[in-house]
């Protein structure tokens, strides 16, 4: 009995380890099997090229400008005027001819009345004054040529009017002055004004693209 217990282990043993064998090998022709259906296995090959384009870009320039303005404007030039001095000389009188009129009022038949202004420009440079004159003689108004003339710094001109009247019934009389500076002297400053200003503007080029492109 215990004889038969033996054998009966024994091959039970010897079954386990077949069947095992069988196993094992089966698993070793799978793997087998398996990797060489992956290595049969392979990607499609892509078929790639490199490619040039032109895109279109677009770019803000800024530059500066410089820009020059004049701003003149008129300046007075500075000056002085005289006081108008008056000068009566009789022309024609007995005994009073070439002396001043106040010396022989009665006597004296024409008189030259002289009105003299003197302008002095003060100024840094020339300029042109004109002077209007008229000289006056009871009811009678003598309005004299405006006189124009150009002063250099620091120059004295004299404006002068003359006028000869005549002195009626030999009664006292004698003529006025009336003279003005009616046109001044005036020069043109200008200044130069430098501003920068930005300016902008849109700029398109053409650039070269590479990309890839797979078939």
């Amino acid at each position: 009995m215990i004889l038969l217990n033996a054998k009966g282990f024994v091959f039970l043993v010897l079954l386990i380890s077949i069947s095992l064998s069988f196993l094992i090998a089966g698993c070793i022709n799978l793997d087998q099997f398996t990797k060489g259906e992956s290595e049969n296995t392979t990607s499609p090959v892509q078929n790639c090229k490199i490619v040039k384009e032109e895109v279109p870009s677009v770019e803000k320039v800024c530059k500066n400008i410089t820009v020059s303005t004049q701003n003149c404007s008129k300046r007075e030039l500075k000056y002085t005027a005289s006081a108008v001095k008056e000068y009566d000389i009789c022309m024609e009188g007995d005994g009073c001819t070439g002396k001043n009129l106040s010396e022989c009022l009665y006597s004296c038949d024409r008189a030259n009345k002289r009105c003299v202004l003197e302008i002095t420009n003060n100024d840094n440079i020339p300029g042109s004054w004109t002077v209007s004159g008229k000289i006056e003689q009871g009811k009678t108004v003598f309005v004299k040529e405006p006189q124009t003339k150009e002063i250099e710094p620091g120059q004295t001109m004299a404006f002068e009017f003359i006028q000869i009247y005549g002195i009626p019934d030999n009664r006292p009389t004698t003529a006025t002055c009336s003279i003005t500076v009616s046109s001044l002297a005036y020069a043109d400053e200008c200044k130069t004004i430098t501003t920068t200003n930005e300016e902008c503007e849109n700029i398109t080029t053409i650039k070269i693209v590479e990309r890839e492109i797979c078939e």
